[in-house]
């Protein structure tokens, strides 16, 4: 019996070995390459063909320097000959030249199936074809490099090129994806980011030579975090016609940002929010200052300076049953002066009074700003007070009286008739005499049991001592 089982045991010990040797065999594969010299700006491919694989296999590039990654292209084929059956997969990756120069390619390069297919040394050169070196550059623009939390920077893109060129520039098919590349790089950093409409580039003198401006992006960028943020490189594609080995190629030539970075210091907060950021003036004004109760006041809240204006909220702080206020609509008026958002805004709010009274304005309308340009804090609250006539539209809560103190002290709705009107029900206090007299009860009631417990073992001891 021990000697079958130990035969079973070998064998079984034979079949895992015998599959994990099929499972570790090499794919067999080969790499093939496209021409190894180039002009800047052209395309160079590699290509892996895999044979008889029977699994699915996704190959693995590498980056190339001095090239950009680009496409994978995948192809299969199948034949039968004499009744053989052989598979070939292809896999071809491409690359773009963006730097000229010459670059070696040696060792383990592709990556397949946890298998390397290794290379001898690979020498790629690239030139830059007649006439490709030109003045035409690519700029990103701040208009600041330091700022506050919640503090605006311009920022453009411009392509700017040499007029002296003859022929009109085209940018290239893949341009506009370069373009989104780059928005959606900005999208993932923390910030807010709003366009502004662009406006009429004026030609500017490098040096000896006049340049075109071409804004690509004109935005206003405002984070909402501080310390160091880095721009994102911006790259775009100009198609352009180059002499190589006497014939003229169309080839796409990229330009490049240089590096950028905002260092973004922090604001105050008050009761664990942040101020506001901007440097604003405030304006308050309303139609009147004297109603009865359920007619309507208007107040307009004026806005206006540099800041972050589009989403500046309105300055309402309080809110109760004494003073029904509605922001019924807002105005937004905007301008770009020297990379700056200046403008307005405006916010117009009704105000229905329900109980009437003297309300101090301050009291339900308060902005608070930390200004930029000032390094520190301020604040606006409009200083009117208005006046209201009438009966209370509330039934359960009587007139508030209109003594001469209270209106020296700017009164407003008692506090016991606003938990009233908030629902807010306070117990009734019981008086100090009928306290007293229930406790004295209490007392007498608690003497009497004690003494009719004492006086029932006082007799039950008095019979056993009879017996």
């Amino acid at each position: 019996m021990t000697r079958k089982l130990a035969k079973y045991y070998i064998l079984l010990v034979l079949c895992l070995c015998k599959f994990s040797i099929i499972g570790a065999q090499k794919i067999e594969a080969q790499l093939k390459f496209s021409n190894t010299k180039i002009d800047l700006g052209e395309d160079f491919a590699i290509a892996l063909e895999v044979f008889n694989s029977k699994q699915g296999i996704s190959p693995l590039f590498p980056q190339i320097s001095g090239f950009e990654k680009g496409n994978l292209s995948q192809s299969s084929e199948t034949s039968i000959i004499n009744g053989v059956k052989s598979s070939k997969l292809q896999f071809v990756q491409h690359y773009k030249s963006v730097t000229a120069g010459k670059f070696q390619l040696k060792g383990a390069f592709v990556t397949i199936a946890n298998q390397k297919i290794e290379i001898s040394t690979l020498t790629l050169t690239v030139k830059k074809p007649f006439g490709y070196d030109d003045a035409n550059f690519l700029s990103l623009t701040t208009n600041k490099n330091k700022c506050f939390e919640g503090e605006g920077v311009h920022l453009e893109l411009i392509f700017w090129y040499d007029i002296s060129e003859t022929g009109a520039i085209q940018f290239s098919n893949n341009s506009g994806q370069q373009l989104q590349d780059f928005k959606d790089a900005l999208k993932s950093l923390p910030l807010v980011i709003d366009n502004m409409p662009n406006q009429t580039l004026r030609n500017k003198k490098i040096g000896s030579k006049e340049f075109q401006g071409v804004r690509l992006l004109n935005i206003i960028v405002t984070p909402n975090n501080s310390g160091k943020i880095i721009l994102p490189n911006a790259r775009i594609g100009l198609d352009k016609f180059f002499k190589s080995k006497g014939q003229s190629k169309l080839i796409e030539k990229i330009y490049k940002t240089s590096s950028q970075e905002l260092n973004v210091q922090s604001i105050p907060s008050i009761n664990n929010q942040k101020l506001i950021s901007g440097s604003y003036q405030v304006s308050y004004n309303l139609n009147k200052n004297k109603c009865s109760t359920g007619n309507e006041i208007i107040m307009t809240v004026k806005v206006t300076g540099e800041g972050n204006l589009p989403y500046l909220d309105g300055p309402l702080k309080l809110q109760n049953d004494s003073l029904l206020i509605m922001e019924k609509s807002q105005k937004l008026n905007l301008e770009l002066e020297s990379g700056v958002i200046k403008g307005e805004k405006v916010f117009i709010y009704s105000i229905v009074p329900q109980i009437p009274g003297f309300y101090n304005l301050s009291d339900y309308f308060e902005y608070q700003f930390f200004d930029y340009k000032q390094r520190k804090e301020t604040s606006f609250s409009p200083k009117g007070i208005i006046e209201i006539e009438g009966k209370s539209l509330y039934s359960d809560v009587k007139k508030m009286s209109s003594s001469k103190d209270n209106e020296s002290n700017q009164m407003f709705p008692d506090v016991s008739e606003l938990n009233l009107m908030a629902g807010i029900l306070t117990p009734l206090k019981t008086p100090k005499k009928i306290i007293l007299w229930t406790n004295i009860l209490l007392c007498l009631l608690i003497i009497l049991v004690l003494a009719s417990i004492g006086r029932g073992f006082y007799l039950k001891h008095k019979k056993n001592i009879n017996e």
